[in-house]
């Protein structure tokens, strides 16, 4: 059974990157199917965390039979061909609100055809007291900036698209089947798409079980009215999104949920200490361009879906609030996030086996890149299980695979160290001398031929290069006992 999981807008295409760096990890389920939402296609956050699933299944593909638990279990149901004969993913993976839009039409005013039919009765003013003209005529190819009442009528298109009626069958006919949801409730696309896809999910298929995350603020935007006089290519902007609103926003969406989403299953309400917040400073409307860091709120979302996926029975709470900082109990120059904060049994273990084999695929590629075969020959367990030097350089395009992965996630750390409240787990720069942030000399001075005792000790029969050293590093005990 797939675990269906929207992802909705910018924040909730990375709560979607931190949800794959766990399932690489082996902390997932056996199948996820994500779906994301965004109207706007080149979105850089979007297309980042498509990128990263593109190289997951990769290095997934080349894996036998992985064990639950084991690093890359879950299979990620995803094709970047969202048409045609040959897709093997009958529900696509990504909506676009804005697909019955034409080009150069993606106005609200064209879309509720404002200046056409509602002229001819008095729902012209009824549209007059809900919207300003600014918001009428706003382009929405990029996003609805911060304004979800738009975004929301939009988001009702979902029932049109091919992927519904496929999705609702799918879930009628699982009786366990789930559905999770990031999004803000603070912004414009996810605040707009939350509210009306759980709801539809839970009108076409009652006994799914949906939940998801609600994002309270947890970033700033420059000044709206001080980009516009920066910037010239916004000095015909009449609509951006306000920073100054977020808390407001968000203070009546939760009286919103609150008082009428008793249908959902599970609500996970984040939140982080607003006023001690960092700033977008390279903000963008959107587009390619538009390539937010990754913040330690969205990995605590992903932390969020994954205990979603593990309730079973009725043990479902309608309401989890998770705040990570409490500004009253905790000097905000001092705070960051450790291994004892995360939500989740292993506390650090999963990240520190992760780190190692990041580490050790990353100087196995240097070595192949460069030709090193002599070195390669040498690191014992390689040349015991059969694998030399030449075989490790004949099979170097799996080396890259991974390694194109494994620097996702060396970048991906560092940004989370960029927040506010860092995220204190692993070195910043995956420096294996200080690699564990509360024990910073466990792995002083070890060279890879270390690292190789520690991560594979045990013989395997050659499937891949990629299979080989996957299961190997999964199998890799990590105890928790201090030096000293």
């Amino acid at each position: 059974m797939p675990y269906y999981v929207f992802a909705i807008g910018g924040t909730g295409s990375r709560c979607l990157e931190s949800l794959i760096y766990l399932c690489a990890m082996g902390l997932g389920p056996k199948e996820l199917h994500p779906i994301l939402v965004d109207p706007d296609s080149g979105n850089g956050n979007l297309n980042r965390t498509k990128e990263l699933i593109i190289r997951y299944k990769e290095i997934r593909s080349k894996i036998k039979n992985p064990d639950k638990g084991s690093l890359f279990y879950t299979e990620i149901l995803f094709d970047t061909q969202q048409t045609g004969p040959d897709v093997a993913i009958h529900i696509p993976n990504y909506f676009n609100p804005n697909n019955e839009l034409e080009p150069g039409m993606n106005t609200l005013s064209h879309f509720i055809e404002y200046n056409t039919l509602l002229q001819q009765n008095d729902e012209k003013y009824l549209a007059d007291l809900l919207f300003s003209k600014n918001e009428l005529d706003m382009d929405m190819a990029q996003g609805y900036r911060g304004v979800p009442s738009i975004g929301s009528m939009l988001m009702t298109n979902i029932q049109k698209h091919k992927i519904w009626d496929v999705l609702v069958s799918s879930l009628k006919a699982d009786p366990d089947s789930k559905v999770f949801i990031f999004a803000s409730v603070f912004g414009g696309t996810g605040a707009s798409g939350y509210p009306v896809i759980s709801r539809l999910i839970k009108n076409g298929a009652p006994n799914a079980k949906v939940g998801g995350t609600l994002i309270l603020p947890y970033f700033r935007l420059p000044d709206p009215k001080n980009l516009i006089q920066q910037r010239t290519n916004l000095q015909n902007e009449k609509v951006l999104p306000d920073s100054n609103s977020f808390m407001v926003n968000s203070k009546a969406a939760c009286e919103f949920y609150k008082n009428r989403f008793s249908g959902i299953d599970s609500n996970y309400i984040l939140g982080d200490d607003f006023e001690a917040c960092a700033e977008y400073k390279d903000y963008q409307i959107g587009s390619k361009d538009q390539k937010n860091d990754a913040h330690m709120i969205e990995l605590f979302s992903a932390y969020a879906a994954l205990d979603f996926w593990s309730k079973t029975g009725d043990n479902y709470k309608q309401f989890y609030h998770i705040q990570v900082d409490n500004p009253q109990d905790n000097a905000r120059d001092t705070f960051k996030i450790v291994s004892s904060d995360l939500p989740h049994p292993d506390k650090s273990q999963s990240f520190e086996r992760f780190a190692l084999l990041s580490l050790y695929i990353l100087e196995l590629a240097n070595l192949a890149e460069n030709q090193k075969s002599s070195l390669i020959n040498k690191i014992a367990w390689l040349r015991k299980n059969g694998m030399s030097g030449k075989y490790v350089l004949d099979n170097k395009s799996e080396l890259n695979e991974m390694r194109q992965f494994f620097e996702s996630f060396k970048v991906w750390i560092k940004q989370n160290h960029s927040n506010a409240a860092p995220l204190a787990i692993l070195d910043e720069n995956l420096n294996l001398d200080s690699l564990i942030q509360d024990n910073p000399e466990r792995y002083g001075s070890y060279p890879i031929n270390k690292l190789d005792k520690k991560l594979n000790r045990k013989l395997t029969s050659v499937n891949s290069l990629t299979d080989t050293l996957i299961k190997n590093a999964s199998s890799t005990c990590i105890t928790l006992k201090r030096r000293g």
